[in-house]
């Protein structure tokens, strides 16, 4: 590159920096006069503007669930032998947590009520498998 198409270039970008900084301050002008106008209509010390002023969205009430691990005393006798979760959300008739609902299902296999019969993955669901009461002092434990 020569010399003169340098300062060309370097002339060019100089032009081109000072007509972006120029409108940068126009808009900021605007926007400074915009807001001494709207403080001007309203000069009150701490009082909420009306515009910025949201209406509060109603909540809609949702009847409250009970805790997940009575409610899954209650339905484990209606769960097929094997199950999802699936199976559970659709006996409750409400979806809970998926870690609260994995939690009280692992705390099941914990007590000996369940068992996992397959591990799931992506979009497949674990796979559970009620455990006999009885089952457990039938057959020995590993290892002896």
């Amino acid at each position: 590159m020569k010399r003169s198409e340098y300062e060309r270039r370097r002339r060019a970008l100089e032009e081109t920096f000072g007509s972006e900084l120029a409108m940068l301050r126009g808009a900021h002008e605007v926007r400074m006069r915009s807001l001494e106008e709207i403080w001007l209509a309203n000069p009150e010390e701490d009082a909420p503007s009306p515009v910025l002023a949201a209406p509060p969205i109603p909540s809609v009430p949702q009847p409250p669930q009970p805790p997940i691990a009575e409610a899954l005393e209650e339905i484990l006798p209606l769960l097929p032998e094997v199950f999802d979760k699936n199976d559970v959300i659709r006996l409750l008739g409400w979806n809970p947590p998926r870690a609260t609902l994995f939690r009280a299902l692992q705390n099941l296999i914990f007590a000996g009520r369940l068992a996992l019969k397959s591990y799931g993955g992506g979009r497949t669901s674990n796979v559970y498998r009620k455990n006999d009461p009885d089952a457990k002092a039938q057959h020995p434990s590993p290892g002896q």
